[in-house]
Formats: structure tokens, C-alpha cells, sequence
């Protein structure tokens, strides 16, 4: 695996890089910490996925002039696991210098195996079950101390998480190396449910969606009864008390014969009925187009992308619910697959631009399906 270390000072750097957060290290030691390459809010370099990426960051040392550090070897990894499994995904590390420290900069560069995973984030995080984790580990060896007549060297040890995300092209396109053209994600699909008051159609024109994006859905209401419902709504007292649409994650998880099955709502969203436009020319049939962002979900928690690994799988379902006063509700269940595609005008720069991408990949099969 390709990578190498070299080291640097903070007076040659011309601005301060970004640095994780502290909630994001696992380990952490006040004078030694990571930080991001320059403008850049990530270790992740590239659409992994879709071209090659590294991960690329640096490694700070600070201690007192008093008390240098003694360091007899600096280790860095790179490392991919899967919880719950047993499975070790990867490891890459590289040895380093020899000496007392006061000042130190380490920069690093990992390249991302091209068959990695995106993380995915444990739903139940007291199990930890479905987790597919990456962390950069610093492992510092430093010389025994001579006067305690120690023989085994002392570690001081700094990780945190990296998180990586998996790319995918465009959901409404395909590239080759001669084309770059659109195609459906797939053909519409409606479902339509009624009760003795009105009937709803819902009409999915895509099953995958972006993450971090608007989910779009229209819906339709036909009422049974002519006059019923603007009576209703004149009156304040509608047949329908809310709309809600709900994004859910289902996480599974396999272990040696055995399934382990966790899910979470992600987030919701209520539309009054007041929302609700009329048809031209159809006095009984009324419309609105119900919107999700995804991109509202917590930092901490964020969505995690559809996967479908040998130990964990990872979907979504997008729940629509008619809430009504005097009738049955009527509820809508779709299985989505939310992705992270970047745009179509990222993706014909990547396809047209042959530097960036590898060489031994074949084009053709960068296809969403």
C-alpha cells in the first residue's frame, strides 16, 4: 500500500489546517493531535468509489522545551474494521524517527483500497453491532526510563475516527469512456390507498435518491364526496389532520449463522392540510408535493449510505401517513437506496478528465444501477 511520512513546521504552513473535533477521538493526548491537509474539512481525498482517494492529514508533536518527548519510534496506521465480526478490513502503518521531540509536524498519506466500504454508523451503539470504522492511530514509543531500570518501552497512543465515504455517479446518468448520456433510475411506480372518505396516490418516480438532498414525493387526493371536504375546510374542521413523511434506516448485521436486525427514524416532517392545492377542473382532487431534506440529519448521527457488504446491510424506507379525523389513515411504505453521488457537471469533469482517474478501471462499469 502506498504511503510515506515527512515532516514539516507550522511556520511553512501559509494558514492553520482544520482539525477533527474533539468528540471524534477515540484516544487523544493534549499535546499531540491531528489535523486535516489545507482547506479541506476531511482526511478523505477524492471520490472513493469512483476514482483513486487517499487519506491525508498530519500528525502534531508539541511539548515543552523542559521536557522534550523521548521517542524511539513513531508509528502511524491506517486502519479498517468491521465490529461485531471479528474482521479486520485493512492496516497500513509506517515507522518514523528516532529522538528527543518539541516541535513536530508529520504529514501522511494513506491510499483508500478500492473496495472499501463507506463507514456505516451502529444504529445501537451500546451493542456497536453493523459498524464499519476507519481511524488513524498514532502509536509513540518512547525510551525507558533509565533510573526505573525499565527494559519494556513506554507508548503513548492518539486515534481518531476517519470516516469514508463511498461515491457513486449521478443518479440520472452513466459514463463511458465515448459517452456521457442520461437514463432512468427506474420506471414510476404508484401506490394508491382509500377509505370511506377520500383515496391517496402516491407516485414514486425514482427509487434512489441522493443523500444530503431534497426527497420528493407528490400526492394526490380524490374525495369520495363532492363538497364534503371544502365544507370541511371552510368550517376548520378538515377531514384531514396532518400529513407526515418519515425517513427510516434498517441496519443487518451477520454473525457466524445469526442476524442481528436494528432500525431508527431519521428524521420527519408534518405538512397541514392547508397545504393542499386544488386541481383545475376537478372540484374533488387535490395535490401536493411532500419534501424531505436529508441533509438535516444530526453531524453526529448522519445518515448512513444503502450498502451491501458480506457482514452488514444497510436501506432506508420512506413512510407517508394521512392522518385522518373520521376515517382510516392511509400510509404509503417504500424501500428507497439513498447514495452519495456527487453532481453531473463533477462527473464529466472526472470522466473527461483521464489524469484523475485509474487507469486500470474500467469506465463502463461506473454505472449506477
Amino acid at each position: 500500500m502506498s504511503h510515506n511520512i515527512h515532516s514539516s513546521r507550522y511556520s511553512d504552513l501559509p494558514d492553520l489546517p482544520l482539525k477533527p473535533p474533539t468528540w471524534m477521538y477515540k484516544k487523544k493526548c493534549k499535546l499531540i493531535h491531528f489535523s486535516y491537509s489545507l482547506r479541506n474539512p476531511t482526511f478523505q481525498q477524492g471520490y472513493h468509489g469512483i476514482q483513486p482517494s487517499f487519506i491525508i492529514g498530519t500528525l502534531h508533536l508539541k511539548f515543552p522545551n523542559r521536557k522534550p518527548l523521548k521517542a524511539r519510534k513513531i508509528e502511524i496506521y491506517f486502519k479498517g474494521s468491521m465490529s461485531k465480526a471479528n474482521k479486520k478490513l485493512f492496516e497500513s502503518t509506517r515507522n518514523e524517527l528516532d529522538g528527543e521531540i518539541t516541535e513536530l509536524n508529520l504529514t501522511f498519506e494513506f491510499k483508500i483500497p478500492k473496495d472499501s466500504p463507506s463507514t456505516v454508523i451502529p444504529i445501537n451503539s451500546l451493542k456497536a453491532q453493523g459498524e464499519i470504522s476507519y481511524s488513524i492511530r498514532a502509536v509513540i514509543t518512547q525510551r525507558p526510563l533509565k533510573f526505573l531500570n525499565m527494559e519494556k518501552p513506554r507508548c503513548k497512543m492518539v486515534e481518531v475516527r476517519c470516516p469514508i465515504t463511498r461515491w457513486s455517479l449521478p443518479i440520472t446518468a452513466t459514463a463511458s469512456r465515448n459517452n456521457y448520456e442520461s437514463l432512468n433510475d427506474t420506471s414510476p411506480v404508484m401506490f394508491t390507498k382509500s377509505n370511506k372518505q377520500v383515496e391517496g396516490q402516491i407516485t414514486f418516480g425514482q427509487s434512489t435518491f441522493r443523500n444530503e438532498s431534497l426527497v420528493m414525493v407528490p400526492l394526490k387526493l380524490v374525495f369520495h364526496h363532492s363538497n364534503t371536504h371544502i365544507r370541511s375546510f371552510a368550517s376548520g374542521r378538515p377531514h384531514i389532520k396532518k400529513i407526515c413523511m418519515q425517513l427510516k434506516e434498517y441496519q443487518r448485521l451477520k454473525v457466524k449463522a445469526r442476524y442481528y436486525m436494528e432500525k431508527r427514524s431519521l428524521i420527519s416532517s408534518e405538512f397541514p392540510p392547508s397545504k393542499l392545492s386544488s386541481i383545475p377542473d376537478a372540484p374533488d382532487e387535490f395535490h401536493m408535493e411532500l419534501k424531505l431534506d436529508t441533509s438535516l440529519a444530526d453531524c453526529k448521527y448522519p445518515i448512513n449510505s444503502a450498502a451491501q457488504t458480506e457482514m452488514v446491510d444497510v436501506w432506508h424506507k420512506l413512510k407517508i401517513k394521512v392522518c385522518m379525523n373520521n376515517a382510516k389513515d392511509l400510509t404509503f411504505e417504500k424501500k428507497i437506496t439513498l447514495v452519495n453521488a456527487i453532481c453531473e457537471e463533477e462527473a464529466k469533469r472526472i470522466v473527461f478528465g483521464w489524469p484523475s482517474l485509474d487507469p486500470e478501471w474500467r469506465y463502463e462499469d461506473l454505472t449506477l444501477e
